[in-house]
């Protein structure tokens, strides 16, 4: 299933796309859909096979929370358009869980992204040192 969201406030947002698995036991699929700047828009693929729910989370570029909706899905096989055409939050229970949620991608992101600098950084040392040519002790 396709999420298409469509920006229509006067600023760029932020957004993130949460697939909803099992809320009793802290079971999130997140996504960062990406700054959709205004009378634009992005798409985001989900496969809902073991979801029902989702929730379409903007914020402002410095990290304020402008945006929560909580979404059904009653037919898996259309597609969802969303138009964010003023800030809004549905329920502010949901959208501080939604905030965990990004935290703790955002803190994967981050991890992943220390990872492959350092394994970046070890393969160019290693080349380097494969690569320099021997020094003769005579």
């Amino acid at each position: 299933m396709s999420i298409q969201v469509i920006n229509r406030l006067n600023q760029p947002i932020d957004f993130y796309a949460i697939k909803v698995i099992n809320k009793d036991k802290n079971q999130f699929l997140s996504k960062h859909i990406g700054n959709v700047r205004t009378n634009h828009y992005q798409i985001e693929y989900f496969d809902m096979s073991n979801s029902n729910e989702f929730w379409i989370v903007g914020y402002l570029p410095k990290n304020k929370m402008v945006y929560f909706t909580q979404h059904s899905v009653i037919n898996k096989e259309a597609d969802q358009k969303i138009e964010v055409k003023n800030y809004l939050n549905q329920s502010i229970k949901l959208s501080e869980k939604a905030e965990e949620v990004i935290e703790y991608l955002k803190l994967g992101n981050i991890g992943q992204s220390v990872i492959v600098t350092l394994t970046l950084l070890l393969l160019f040392l290693n080349i380097v040192l494969l690569t320099r040519k021997k020094v003769s002790s005579h």
